[in-house]
C-alpha cells in the first residue's frame, strides 16, 4: 500500500457527515462502490482529480473544503479538523501544497480544464502534491508550473485561469524566498 503524503480522508468525511449525506447514499450519487468511498474516507487509496471534483459537486461544497479548507463570507479558514495540521503543515512546508493543491483544484473545476493538456496537466499537479513528501513539495510545485504554463500557453483561457497560475508562481517564489 503506497502511503500517502497528504491525507484528505478526515475532510472527505467531515463534510459528508455535515452535510447529513448517508454514505450509500453518496457512493450511489458517484456510482461508485460504498468500499472506494471508504477508502478514500480512511486515506487507504484518494479519489483522482476527476473524482474529488465529483464528490464535490455531489455534495454541493466549494472542493476546497474537500482538502480541509473552508470558504466563508469570501476568505479562506481552516477547517476545525485541519486546526493542528496548519501547524505542522506550515513547519514541514505543507501549507504551500495545500494551497496549491486549492488552486489546482479550482481551475481543473474550471473551464480551463476543458481543455485536453489543461486538464492532464491539473492532473498530473494533483496526483503529485498528494503522493510527494514534504522535502519535494517545492520541487513539485515549480516542475508543475512549467508543464501547467506551457499547456496554458497553447490555449486561450479566462483571465481568472491567468490569475491563478499567476499565484501558482507567487507560491513558487515564496518557496524560493524560503517564506
Amino acid at each position: 500500500m503506497k502511503t500517502m503524503a497528504f491525507k484528505i480522508g478526515r475532510y472527505l468525511m467531515a463534510v459528508r457527515q455535515d452535510s447529513n449525506i448517508d454514505p450509500d447514499a453518496l457512493a450511489g450519487k458517484l456510482r461508485i462502490e460504498r468500499s472506494m468511498l471508504n477508502n478514500w474516507e480512511l486515506d487507504v487509496s484518494h479519489p483522482n482529480i476527476d473524482a474529488l471534483l465529483a464528490v464535490a459537486a455531489a455534495m454541493d461544497v466549494d472542493v476546497r473544503r474537500l482538502i480541509g479548507l473552508k470558504t466563508t463570507t469570501g476568505r479562506s479558514l481552516f477547517h476545525p479538523f485541519a486546526k493542528k495540521d496548519a501547524l505542522q503543515w506550515e513547519h514541514q512546508g505543507s501549507e504551500r501544497r495545500q494551497v496549491a493543491l486549492s488552486i489546482v483544484l479550482t481551475m481543473a473545476a474550471e473551464e480551463a480544464a476543458k481543455d485536453e493538456d489543461i486538464h492532464a496537466a491539473l492532473v498530473n499537479y494533483y496526483e503529485q502534491l498528494i503522493q510527494e513528501k514534504d522535502t519535494r513539495t517545492d520541487m513539485v510545485i515549480n516542475a508543475n508550473n512549467i508543464r501547467l504554463g506551457q499547456a496554458l500557453g497553447k490555449t486561450q483561457v479566462s483571465d481568472t485561469s491567468r490569475d491563478e497560475y499567476n499565484q501558482l508562481l507567487q507560491l513558487a517564489m515564496d518557496g524560493l524566498r524560503g517564506k
